[in-house]
């Protein structure tokens, strides 16, 4: 994950970032989906809310704002830690189990203070936007 600051015109932060298990993720192959029930990230562009999950109170739900993402909001996919991140941010793709994630965007709790920080201090409302990369 990257956090960018549009009027630095540089990234300011960077943090290692887990997906969701599902579609036959690897810690090498990463898939997505908008599928309920498929335990898999989505792509695309949402809005950073300060509403907080159900039963994760450290956590901002995600709108949606493509329509290739649609049911991102109704699957309650947020911005949350978990302690996994560190002991495998070495891997190419860092798949959480069914019983942590079901393809939210998850992040280590040293990278969810910083971001509890920035959202919680921001008056606009944030853009995240979530894409697989190319490699070269």
């Amino acid at each position: 994950m990257y956090v960018w600051d549009f009027e630095k015109r540089k990234i300011v932060y960077c943090a290692y970032v887990m997906h969701g298990p599902d579609g036959g993720s690897t810690d090498k192959v990463a898939h997505f989906s908008n599928v309920s029930e498929s335990y898999c990230s989505s792509l695309g562009r949402f809005l950073v809310t300060k509403e907080h999950g159900q039963t994760v109170k450290r956590s901002f739900r995600l709108k949606v704002l493509d329509d290739d993402n649609q049911t991102a909001y109704k699957r309650g996919l947020m911005i949350h830690n978990a302690k996994w991140i560190d002991k495998w941010c070495w891997k190419k793709y860092i798949p959480l189990n069914e019983v942590a994630c079901q393809g939210c965007v998850t992040v280590s709790r040293r990278d969810m203070t910083y971001l509890l920080n920035l959202i919680n201090g921001e008056k606009k409302p944030l853009l995240l936007w979530s894409f697989e990369g190319k490699e070269e």
